[in-house]
């Protein structure tokens, strides 16, 4: 993470801002002025590749505000691990606005490490964010904004009829072949959908219990031991599926689509896939809350959310981003890695289930130790 101190002085700006602005029921409600616009700028904490250098252009052009981009977040549990002791300190971190991943966005909410947010503050947000994603748990807080599910990229050289199920990654035919991801989460979301559809565990992956958790992890060690299953591998699915280090790998859309899609496809399995909704927050003692409200919201006019889901290949998190791209980008209106049939969304699920700190723990000790061997 890169180094950025607050200053004195901007504390006491902020001490001032609040106290100017007055705070409603604890909750940001500040009108922005074109006069704060022109001195704002925003440290903005973003994942790798999360969106288009030429949209932080765009919004500095029509707003004033200065967005300093940074993509210093490649690994969700290392990014969480480097700001958690500033947030149990009660210091700023040094961001104004963070994306937060699905995995730890309770964690983040439950322990007040986030601004409440006014809705009047986000009139976008209120107009245009996906009627599915308003129900999601913490939505006032930690607005909904990366949407994918973590399905299968695949060879289609070898797999000629495409791939249907989780299980065809356990033939011995594609033994070494076949990437996981590096966290525990997403395999044990993954899996479980697969030993449920099996009669082996109850429960969809946003109500696993700690018990169904280790039964995944203990299905996954053997094939993980003997090789047949790859940890740590589906994050660069694009690049080794492209070189044949890999023939198909655990991965969002987003981590293939700039390949040929001749070669290589995607697909939901028959037992389901996890689909992550990851935030975006404003973090406690950001130092310009007004710009960083007026940062999210952007992102909630159609135009932008579709400029985002062209870059990213993302699935639309706002309405009317169809409309918009069948003016800036045709091809993708009709792009199924974004628009994808509805018996598709049918087979996808939230995760995780809300574990607490220890149960996380937990599971990731079993992990780091399955890994590990």
């Amino acid at each position: 993470m890169h180094s950025y101190r607050f200053t004195a002085n901007r504390r006491q700006a902020l001490k001032l801002l609040l106290a100017g602005a007055g705070v409603m029921g604890g909750r940001f409600a500040i009108p922005f002025s074109a006069a704060h616009a022109a001195e704002s700028t925003i440290v903005w904490a973003a994942n790798s590749g999360e969106c288009d250098p030429a949209d932080i252009a765009r919004f500095k052009e029509e707003t004033g505000i200065t967005v300093d981009y940074r993509e210093v977040i490649s690994d969700a549990d290392q990014f969480f691990a480097s700001v958690r002791p500033q947030f149990t300190a009660g210091l700023p971190i040094g961001y104004d606005v963070i994306c937060i991943s699905s995995q730890y966005t309770s964690f983040y909410a439950e322990n007040g490490w986030l601004e409440p947010l006014d809705p009047a503050a986000l009139p976008n947000v209120q107009k245009n964010l996906l009627p599915s994603l308003k129900s999601v748990k913490h939505a006032d807080i930690a607005i909904p904004f990366d949407f994918a599910p973590v399905g299968l990229a695949f060879n289609r050289a070898h797999f000629k009829d495409g791939l249907e199920s989780w299980g065809q990654l356990l033939d011995p035919a594609v033994k070494g072949k076949v990437g996981l991801y590096a966290t525990p989460i997403v395999n044990v979301a993954a899996w479980g959908l697969y030993l449920k559809a099996q009669g082996k565990i109850d429960n969809v992956p946003a109500e696993m219990t700690l018990d169904e958790a280790m039964e995944v992890l203990a299905f996954l060690k053997p094939y993980i031991e003997s090789g047949q299953l790859l940890p740590a591998q589906g994050e660069n699915a694009g690049q080794k599926l492209s070189n044949g280090d890999l023939i198909a790998a655990m991965a969002p859309p987003v981590n293939i689509s700039q390949l040929d899609p001749q070669k290589v496809g995607f697909a939901v399995p028959k037992e389901g896939a996890p689909a992550y909704v990851d935030r975006l927050g404003i973090p406690k003692g950001a130092a310009d809350p007004k710009a960083a409200l007026a940062f999210i919201d952007w992102w909630f006019r159609p135009e932008n959310a579709a400029s985002f889901c062209r870059y990213t290949l993302q699935y639309p998190y706002a309405v009317g981003v169809k409309e918009a791209l069948e003016k800036i980008a045709p091809a993708l209106a009709a792009n199924p890695l974004i628009f994808p049939p509805a018996d598709v969304l049918d087979r996808l699920y939230p995760y995780p289930a809300p574990w607490d700190q220890r149960e996380r723990a937990q599971i990731a000790r079993t992990w780091t130790q399955m890994i590990s061997g």
